[in-house]
């Protein structure tokens, strides 16, 4: 177990011991909180992991008969689509020769890239009001900008040969530059592009999650490996675990340290709803979400900005890494919070604040 998980699992504990005293400290409700993701994330990600690791399987054994002469690592593709827990390590592990490929394309890219096109940007857009939503398109603009920046540093703490690096970098920047085009350039086609997106994942979680129910009271597995499905069990509740965690953290950071988190407002020339988002956006931009029309324009897209990149560095994402690749919690963390860091200063100066 290393340092980050045992600092959010105290936190759970905590939580949890205060459920037994009946919520005395107002912790319990967070724990609470966290639990409830319990269903919803074995609901999203249960088939679509087991379904990665199929999809994994059998472009691996394509890979052997057919050799294919990109320049680059064919799970970059996978990974730019995919978020890291809904697919994309998996495939990436198995189709990708070179560990430190596997890490930054399974976990540093699909963390921030994947994540952003295959579950934060339609998630964002279907909650986010009309008068905003141009807005936060702006903000994951600068987000998206600041991925090559963030991943090259990732790069560098898990000492990644330069020459692997430049070689699968290249192509993330030109797949960066385009998205950011087509949001400038095309912003309606976009929106309905992503809407669909989430429409369309939202409808492939539903059916792999039927069949997997299926498969499991049929008493024989044919499409999905048993362990399959008890491994991403486990690893659901590990999740839930660092989620609770964080909950709770957060809820004692914004009970104990307002007049710092208005301290930091103030320098940031933002509102006490933002500074507070982009504390929740550590955990899960989904909570950020929920106060981003209370936020003011500037902070808006701070927010937004920091979900492509660092959203998710204390949350279930943590958890995801550790299980499966715990040597690289720390090029994890650090790409996040360098790119979290680097999408701020960019939306920080080339956003300055209204007067009021």
């Amino acid at each position: 177990m290393n340092a980050p998980i045992a600092f959010l699992l105290f936190f759970a504990f905590l939580g949890l011991f205060d459920k037994i005293r009946n919520n005395k400290w107002g912790l319990a409700e967070e724990l609470d909180k966290g639990l409830t993701t319990m269903g919803s994330l074995a609901f999203s990600m249960g088939g679509i992991y087991c379904a990665a690791l199929l999809l994994g399987e059998h472009l691996s054994r394509w890979l052997e008969t057919h050799h294919l002469n990109l320049p680059f690592d064919l799970s970059i593709i996978t990974s730019s689509v995919l978020a890291t827990d809904m697919g994309a390590y998996t495939i990436s592990s198995q189709i990708s020769a070179q560990h430190s490929v596997v890490v930054f394309s399974g976990i540093l890219l699909s963390s921030m890239l994947g994540t952003t096109i295959s579950f934060t940007l339609p998630v964002a857009i279907g909650s986010t009001s009309k008068e905003n939503l141009s807005t936060l398109m702006h903000g994951f603009v600068y987000g998206i900008i600041s991925i090559p920046f963030a991943l090259f540093f990732g790069a560098l703490v898990m000492r990644m040969p330069s020459a692997l690096l430049w070689k699968n970098l290249l192509p993330i920047i030109v797949i960066c530059t385009l998205l950011c085009v087509s949001i400038i350039k095309a912003k309606s086609l976009t929106i309905r592009i992503f809407s669909g997106l989430g429409t369309f994942i939202q409808i492939l979680s539903c059916l792999l999650f039927g069949l997997i129910i299926f498969e499991i009271y049929r008493g024989e597995t044919i499409l999905f490996d048993i362990s399959s499905i008890h491994e991403i069990l486990l690893i659901v509740l590990k999740i839930c675990t660092i989620v609770c965690g964080s909950f709770v953290f957060s809820k004692l950071i914004l009970r104990y340290f307002m007049n710092q988190i208005l301290f930091f407002a103030h320098k940031l020339k933002i509102n006490e709803f933002a500074i507070i988002g982009l504390l929740l956006n550590c955990v899960t931009s989904i909570s950020m979400l929920s106060i981003f029309d209370k936020m003011d324009k500037r902070g808006q897209m701070m927010n937004a900005a920091a979900a492509v990149t660092g959203s998710y560095f204390l949350g279930g994402q943590l958890a995801f890494v550790a299980a499966m690749e715990n040597g690289s919690i720390l090029a994890y963390m650090a790409a996040k919070i360098l790119g979290g860091i680097i999408s701020i200063a960019i939306v920080s100066f080339f956003c300055p604040p209204v007067e009021e």
